[in-house]
C-alpha cells in the first residue's frame, strides 16, 4: 500500500485504516483531483483522499436521507474514516470536511 498512498513523515495507517483504505482504491483514478467544497473553496487531493473523500460524503447524504447507517457500515467506521483522512490530510480535511 505504500506505493499508494503517501503518508507524513511520522504518519503510521492502524490495520483497521489499512483494511479500509484497501477496500476503496479498487477502481481508482491516477492523477490528484480537484474537489470543491460544497459551501465554497476546495482542495486538490490525491486519488486516495479522494476515494475516501467520496465515500465519506457519500455516507453521509445516505445517512441524513434514511437516519441509518448506509452501505453495511457504522457510525465507527465513518468515524474512523474521517479519523484518517484528518490524519493524513489535515489541510485538505480543514478546506473539504471541517
Amino acid at each position: 500500500m505504500n506505493n499508494i498512498i503517501e503518508l507524513p513523515a511520522g504518519v503510521k495507517l492502524n490495520k483497521t485504516e489499512i483494511a479500509f483504505v484497501n477496500k476503496l482504491i479498487v477502481n481508482i483514478e491516477e492523477g490528484e483531483q480537484f474537489v470543491r467544497n460544497p459551501f465554497g473553496g476546495g482542495a486538490v487531493i490525491p486519488p486516495v483522499a479522494q476515494a475516501i473523500y467520496d465515500w465519506i460524503i457519500g455516507w453521509s447524504l445516505q445517512y441524513e436521507r434514511n437516519f441509518r447507517c448506509p452501505m453495511g457500515s457504522s457510525i465507527k467506521e465513518f468515524d474512523m474514516a474521517r479519523g484518517l483522512f484528518r490524519k493524513v490530510w489535515p489541510r485538505q480535511y480543514m478546506e473539504l470536511l471541517d
